[in-house]
């Protein structure tokens, strides 16, 4: 079926393959093709059968059951384009296999719930049939209802979540690439008495959110840990969040070796911990229960998170945001601003031995400070950098810290850029007012 054609089918089902040694393909391909049946399409029973939807052809269906019977490979092919307007659309109620050897293969396509169903895309006694993910993808549209599916994806494409309405992850996937969120739910699932972490791969790109700002978009733990290779976000004004709706506290762990930009929400029972080399920056006004773990790398703090920030070693805390609490460990490192800047820290700021506040010099009237309205413990080191060229004159004085509680300890090293000759740094008020001078 091509080029718009339209089919209707009001038997009690439909069969494609039925007899030993036939072969049954069908094709719905090319926008305003739609393929659409009153009752079931069974794929396969003796024989051979390949059902494919591409190049936004429509098949809408009560529901499919795939069948794969001696040694023999039946397949539902949900194919597409690289724009949403070629994708193949199956729109149906679930998706069943029988055997092992009926496949369900996804190169582009979407797959369309038409009810809430809590094993849309099933096995039937016991098979252990594959969901493949192709290069382009896999994309499940939940149409406004919620739906769980309890087989792996495995493949070198990724899955893209369309739609509001919820969709469960049950199993444990398998799939190489990135997960995306652009409407609607996604949510981690186990099977019954099943447990076990990392419900995608740890490698996997997630996303939430989507660039036409249409809707809603959340990632849900849902009382599961997980780790991601790394976490950003799409569209400017839409709500965008990751939560966990369980009762005990879950850790998303973004790994990232590049930098990228999360413009949403951190809420629930959760806590994130930072790892890689990357730089991870933090826009949003967070309220997630749990601290926020810096590892590795560098998170860039430019929006709220309520709660603790703990920096460890090799560790960086950047921004000009607001923080609860932070704690400065062993080897981390605190360094206001993104470029030059303030960075706020509500309640308390506190540094071990071995931490550093990292403070960089840009002008007079330019330059990093941190800013802490609660208690401030000091220890480690205080390092002063000159950016840019900028050489400081006699009479300049620069707020590098200021604090509205009590100031307990000091700095065990300050480092301080050198000077032209004949003049030096002053650092009477650092423990006074936070300032410090050149004479």
């Amino acid at each position: 079926m091509r080029n718009g054609a339209k089919v209707d089918f009001t038997g009690v089902e439909t069969v494609i393959g039925r007899d030993p040694n036939s072969v049954g393909k069908v094709l719905v391909s090319d926008p305003g093709s739609i393929w659409s049946n009153v009752g079931p399409v069974i794929i396969g029973i003796f024989g051979r059968a390949d059902v494919t939807m591409d190049g936004g052809g429509v098949i809408t269906v009560p529901n499919v059951i795939v069948v794969g019977q001696n040694l023999v490979t039946n397949s539902l092919n949900i194919n597409g384009g690289t724009s949403p307007q070629s994708r193949g659309v199956l729109q149906t109620g679930f998706v069943e296999s029988t055997d092992k050897n009926g496949r369900i293969k996804f190169n582009g396509g979407v797959l369309r719930a038409a009810a809430d169903e809590p094993k849309f895309v099933r096995p039937d006694n016991n098979s252990s049939f594959i969901i493949d993910v192709l290069t382009r993808g896999a994309f499940i549209d939940t149409n406004g209802f919620t739906v769980g599916i309890n087989r792996p994806f495995s493949g070198a494409g990724g899955l893209t979540k369309l739609g509001q309405g919820t969709l469960t992850l049950i199993a444990e996937n398998a799939y190489l690439g990135p997960t995306a969120v652009e409407q609607g739910t996604l949510q981690l699932g186990a099977p019954p008495f099943g447990i076990g972490d990392n419900r995608l791969l740890k490698t996997t790109v997630l996303t939430v959110g989507n660039d036409d700002d249409v809707g809603s978009a959340m990632f849900n733990l849902n009382s599961f840990n997980q780790e991601v290779g790394a976490l950003s976000s799409r569209g400017s004004t839409m709500s965008r969040r990751i939560i966990n709706s369980g009762a005990d506290l879950k850790a998303l762990t973004v790994a990232q070796s590049n930098d990228t930009v999360y413009r949403g929400q951190l809420t629930g029972n959760l806590s994130l911990v930072k790892k890689g080399g990357g730089s991870l920056t933090i826009t949003g006004d967070n309220t997630h229960a749990g601290p926020t773990i810096i590892e590795d790398g560098a998170l860039v703090l430019n929006g709220v998170i309520a709660g603790s920030i703990i920096v460890k070693i090799g560790g960086v805390l950047r921004g000009t945001g607001h923080a609860g609490l932070i704690s400065v460990q062993n080897g981390g490192t605190v360094s206001p601003g993104h470029d030059l800047g303030t960075l706020h820290v509500d309640g308390t700021y506190t540094q071990f031995a071995g931490g550093k506040l990292f403070v960089e010099l840009g002008s007079i009237n330019s330059f990093d400070k941190l800013q802490v309205m609660g208690d401030i413990m000091l220890d480690g080191i205080l390092e002063l950098s000159l950016q840019d060229g900028f050489v400081p004159s006699s009479g300049m004085s620069f707020d590098v810290l200021d604090w509205s509680g009590i100031r307990s300890g000091t700095f065990s090293t300050v480092m301080l850029p050198p000077l032209p000759n004949g003049l030096f740094w002053n650092t009477s008020k650092l423990y006074v007012s936070g300032h410090i001078s050149v004479d």
